[in-house]
This record gives structure tokens, sequence and C-alpha cells, in this order.
């Protein structure tokens, strides 16, 4: 899949697509749930069960995510799994401050 940002909007724009995997599904996935978390926390304000819905779409994002991370190291070469390491540790580094 080819994915295009548009500048003025920040949303992704598929500009192509060579057939679907498990990587590409979980992305839309993250896309997806990414979306609605942003919607929902943007209008907390307004209303308590916002702030439940945000919630809930960030634990879909969270599983989108843990299944893209799953299908990424299943493709992974091992130089790969290497890199993906050091942003494993990068993120639990910044998630322990």
């Amino acid at each position: 899949m080819l994915i295009n940002v548009d500048e003025h909007s920040g949303k992704a724009v598929v500009v192509g697509e060579k057939g679907s995997c498990a990587v590409t599904e979980a992305l839309g996935r993250m896309m997806d749930e990414a979306e609605g978390w942003k919607l929902y926390s943007g209008m907390g304000h307004k209303d308590e069960k916002y702030n439940a819905a945000a919630m809930q779409e960030f634990q879909h994002l969270l599983m989108a995510t843990e299944d893209f991370m799953q299908a990424i190291m299943a493709k992974a070469s091992g130089a790969e799994k290497a890199e993906l390491l050091k942003l494993f540790q990068v993120v639990s580094a910044n998630l322990a401050k």
C-alpha cells in the first residue's frame, strides 16, 4: 500500500494498493482507531461519555498496534528485528520517565 499524507489536512490518503496482508490490514485498523481516539478525545470537555469512548478507542488502537507489530515481526529479517528492538528500548525508556 502506498500512502501519501495531505499536507493541509494531515490525513493519510491511500494512493495505491498491491494486495492485502496482515501488516497493511493492521495498519489500516490503527489509522481508523487513531481517528476515533482523536475525535472522542477532543469532545471530552462536552460530556464524560466521550472520555469513556476515547479510552475504548485508545484500547482498540493498542490492540491494533500489537497486531501490527506481530505482523512486522513475522516478516522481519534478523537485522530488521534488531532495529525493532532498538525502537522498543527507546519507547520503554520514555514510558518510564
